[in-house]
């Protein structure tokens, strides 16, 4: 867990007049904030490899996602820049239905009727570039902060003739996320850990599941837009429930992050751009 220290100057207020002066002192506080680091596609992850196999009779699949999903970066060229790719994940979603969001771009294609979002191109680094530049990322600590997030992010969005909002969903809370998958809005999720599984490690079977993943202990930023559980059968009744949030984890992944518990959620907002 990486933390940083902010100094603020604030007035004393103990005044000396000398000279017809006035001299006011000056002294320093800290307070801490914690920094979002956790980068793949440069190699500064830091992880552990784990798998899950639960076996059972039959199993039931419980889903709410954004049927278009949104877009899988990764960072090209930038260290402890997640905050960065999840903010141009969020940027490219709203794109396909906000014109010049990113200047004559457009982040996917539609083919039968569905919505399909490309991988990273020069235009979308070069939106991860400015967020990092606009987030501060690296100059406070070791990535981004919350704060750094929130107002990179406005800064770009406003730079392109939009608005964004922020919808608090506390540090986390599984109602008020399925409420906004329902109205096809993404979360962004700030985390002090995490157990994650890309959709290419996992494989399902009749009576059993089997998911390749890894976790940490590296704050992580990424982009949720879904939620799935697994409820597993045994002699008739359920033995297992494994509950997930669908994201898009900032390493050109889609997949799923363990929610079991709630301990790994430092923040999360419902992200509106319009």
């Amino acid at each position: 867990m990486k933390i940083h220290s902010l100094l603020f100057t604030a007035f004393a207020f103990i005044l000396s007049i000398v000279g017809g002066f006035i001299t006011v002192p000056t002294f320093a506080f800290a307070t801490n904030e914690m920094t979002f680091c956790e980068t793949y596609s440069d190699g500064s992850g830091s992880y552990e490899r784990i798998s899950r196999d639960t076996y059972c009779d039959y199993y039931e699949l419980y889903n709410t996602f954004i049927p278009k999903k949104v877009p899988a970066y990764s960072s090209v060229g930038l260290s402890n820049n997640c905050a960065g790719v999840a903010g141009t994940e969020l940027i490219a979603y709203y794109d396909s239905v906000l014109p010049n969001l990113i200047p004559n771009f457009e982040p996917g294609y539609e083919w039968a009727g569905e919505y399909y979002f490309d991988g990273n191109t020069s235009q979308t680094v070069a939106v991860q570039n400015e967020l990092y530049n606009l987030m501060g990322t690296n100059t406070t600590g070791d990535g981004t902060t919350i704060n750094q997030f929130k107002k990179g992010i406005t800064s770009y969005v406003n730079n392109q003739g939009y608005n964004i909002s922020f919808s608090s969903c506390g540090k986390f809370n599984l109602n008020s996320a399925l409420n906004f998958f329902n109205k096809n809005i993404p979360l962004i999720i700030f985390l002090n850990s995490y157990e994650y599984y890309a959709e290419i490690g996992i494989s399902l079977e009749d009576n059993h599941v089997h998911m390749i993943g890894r976790k940490s202990t590296n704050p992580h930023v990424a982009v949720a837009f879904g939620y799935l559980e697994f409820d597993f059968f045994k002699d008739g009744a359920v033995f297992k429930k494994d509950k997930f949030l669908i994201i898009s984890f900032g390493d050109d992944s889609l997949g799923y992050l363990s929610i079991d518990n709630y301990d790994c959620f430092e923040d999360s907002y419902a992200i509106t751009i319009y």
